[in-house]
C-alpha cells in the first residue's frame, strides 16, 4: 500500500484511540542479517491480538512512531510491520541497493513475518496468539503466505485482490483489456513472453524491471521470479478464516477478474468465508474515473470489518477460557 493509503488508514484509526508502546524489534536471520519491525501496542491491558499491516513493493520504510495510533482498547490489538530485507528505521534510498534486490520477495516477507510473530510469542506474554491481517497490492500476495507458516492467522482483510491466476497470466489478461502496466516492454503478449523467460533463466539477477527507480519502485529479477507463477489461490481455499476483499472493477493493475476467480470458486466449493466488496468505478488507487479518491470509504469498510472480526475472536476465546 501506498504511503498516502497508510496516512488514511491511521486517520481512519485515531478514534478512541489508546497512546501506545511504539517496540522497534531486531530479529536475527539465519545468514546473520537483522530483520527490523514495529510492533504498536496498548500499555494498559493483560491480553492483545496482533494487526500485521502488511505494505506493497515500494521499497520504503514503514518506521513512523510519530503516526496516528492503530490500537484501541476496545478491541485489544497490537499494530506490527515488518520492514523488508535490508530496509530499517534509518531509512535512505540507499538502502534500495544490490541487498535489497538480491534479497526482497514475497517469501522472505512472508518467512521475517513468522518470523517476527515466533518472537513476539516468546517475548510479549500479552501477546495471546491471535493474529489478523491487513494487506494491500503486493502485500494481498504476501498474507496467503504467512498462512503456511502460522496457524495464528485467523482473519484477513485485503485491498486489490484476492488472486486466483499468477501475475503473469494477470499481465496477458491486462494486455488483452487494452492495459499496458510495464513502459520498458512492447505492449504485446510476445514481448512479454520473451521478458517472462529471460527472467526465469535469470532468476537471481538483481537486474530491474518494470520499475522507476526515481520513485523507489525497483523490483529486481529475482523478486519478479519468486512472484510471476505463484497462483495464491490454493492457500486462500485451504485458509479457515474469514476473508475479506475490497476491489476496484477498474484496477488496471490487479484485474478484478483474478480476484473475480477466487470468488467463484470459493462459491463452486460452498466455501463461505470469503466476503467480497467490488467497487465500479475505483481503480487501485482508489481514485474514480473524475480523478477523486475514496480511500477513507473503501477503508472505512474495511475496518468495520475486521475489527468485527477481532471482536468476535476475543469474545469466543474468553467463552473458551483463554488469554
Amino acid at each position: 500500500m501506498s504511503s498516502k493509503l497508510f496516512f488514511i488508514i491511521g486517520i481512519i484509526l485515531q478514534s478512541t484511540l489508546v497512546y501506545a508502546n511504539y517496540d522497534i524489534l531486531k530479529i536475527r536471520r539465519s545468514d546473520g542479517s537483522e530483520i527490523t519491525a514495529y510492533l504498536k501496542y496498548p500499555s494498559e491491558i493483560e491480553s492483545f491480538s496482533l494487526l500485521l499491516n502488511i505494505s506493497g513493493s515500494k521499497c520504503g520504510t514503514d518506521y513512523n512512531p510519530s503516526e496516528p495510533s492503530a490500537t484501541y482498547s476496545t478491541f485489544k490489538f497490537a499494530e506490527l510491520k515488518v520492514e523488508k530485507y535490508g530496509i530499517d528505521e534509518n531509512f535512505s534510498p540507499s538502502q534500495c541497493g544490490s541487498t535489497y534486490k538480491e534479497k526482497n520477495n514475497i517469501y522472505q516477507r512472508a518467512s521475517d513475518y513468522n518470523a517476527v510473530i515466533n518472537y513476539i510469542k516468546l517475548n510479549y506474554s500479552q501477546y495471546n496468539d491471535r493474529a489478523f491481517i491487513l494487506a494491500g497490492s503486493e502485500g494481498t500476495v504476501v498474507a496467503p503466505l504467512i498462512t503456511r507458516l502460522t496457524s495464528d492467522i485467523k482473519a484477513m482483510a485485503l485491498w486489490a485482490g484476492a488472486r486466483g491466476m499468477d501475475m503473469a497470466n494477470e499481465f496477458f489478461l491486462n494486455l488483452k483489456k487494452g492495459n499496458s502496466i510495464c513502459s520498458d516492454t512492447q505492449p504485446n503478449s510476445t514481448s512479454y513472453k520473451i521478458k517472462f523467460n529471460e527472467i526465469m533463466s535469470n532468476s537471481n539477477s538483481i537486474h530491474i524491471w518494470c520499475s522507476n527507480e526515481q520513485n523507489l519502485s525497483v523490483n529486481s529479477y529475482q523478486w519478479w521470479a519468486k512472484i510471476l507463477y505463484y497462483n495464491p489461490l490454493n492457500d486462500f481455499l485451504n485458509f479457515k478464516g474469514q476473508i475479506y476483499v475490497a476491489h476496484g472493477k477498474k484496477d488496471k493493475m490487479i484485474p478484478i477478474e483474478s480476484t473475480m476467480l477466487t470468488y467463484n470458486k470459493f462459491k463452486d466449493q460452498n466455501k463461505s468465508n470469503l466476503t467480497l466488496k467490488a467497487y465500479d468505478n475505483l481503480n487501485h488507487s482508489c481514485n474514480d474515473s473524475d480523478g477523486n479518491n475514496h480511500c477513507d470509504q473503501v477503508f472505512t469498510g474495511i475496518f468495520e470489518w475486521l475489527f468485527n472480526q477481532i471482536n468476535l475472536s476475543n469474545r469466543s476465546s474468553h467463552l473458551k477460557g483463554e488469554n
